[in-house]
């Protein structure tokens, strides 16, 4: 776990991709559906509201398209 820190704070080369429904669907979606659900528990317990809800900056509740804002500390 420690590497993944190290990983996440290391200098990367980045790269700007429009992606397309058919991108999304084929390659990007897959592959989130393979992440191991252990690694994305923080995420979930965000949006269900069962942790980090004192550092939430923005919240939008929207069915369809709603998003949580939270600083990246």
């Amino acid at each position: 776990m420690i590497d993944t820190h190290v990983t996440k704070y290391t200098p990367q080369v980045k790269h700007q991709i429009a992606e397309t429904p058919h991108a999304y669907n084929s390659i990007v979606k897959p592959w989130m559906l393979g992440i191991p659900l252990a690694r994305t528990d923080w995420v979930r317990n965000i949006l269900e509201g069962r942790a980090e809800q004192d550092k939430i900056l923005v919240k939008d509740g929207h069915a369809t398209n709603g998003f949580v804002l939270l600083p990246d500390s």
